[in-house]
């Protein structure tokens, strides 16, 4: 911190003034001075460097956020074009799986169907031989 000058006089006579006695005043004014002496207490061009110096750290902080939250996008952007094409595919897959499966099934039913009606033709000729035998 700078050194600034301290007039320990006049702030001896305005305390002085302003009803403190001679023995406060004093320790008074020699706290103050050696505050000031040892850097303990900022002055106008302390606290103006210390502003500057945060507005720059905060300008690199939001410059690197900005930067930062756009490859988060970006990121984003490509897992979701991926999903997008990962459920796209499962759904092609899904709807291929489901024709196959009802084609099987059909084919399932028409064999079941086709063996049932030679069951049925086959005890329909027997039936008829037997009938015809019987006679």
């Amino acid at each position: 911190m700078a050194t600034t000058g301290f007039d320990t006089l006049k702030v001896s006579q305005d305390l002085k003034a302003a009803g403190f006695n001679e023995a406060q005043a004093g320790a008074i004014v020699r706290s103050m001075a050696g505050a000031f002496q040892d850097g303990m207490i900022a002055t106008k061009s302390d606290i103006d460097k210390l502003q500057a110096s945060t507005r720059a750290d905060v300008d690199k902080l939001r410059t690197s956020t900005t930067a930062e939250f756009a490859a988060v996008r970006t990121d984003i952007d490509k897992l979701r074009t991926l999903t997008e094409s990962d459920l796209n595919k499962l759904r092609a897959s899904t709807t291929a799986d489901i024709a196959n499966l009802k084609a099987e099934v059909f084919r399932a039913l028409w064999i079941q169907g086709a063996g049932i009606v030679g069951i049925h033709l086959t005890i329909g000729g027997l039936l008829f031989a037997a009938i015809r035998f019987l006679d």
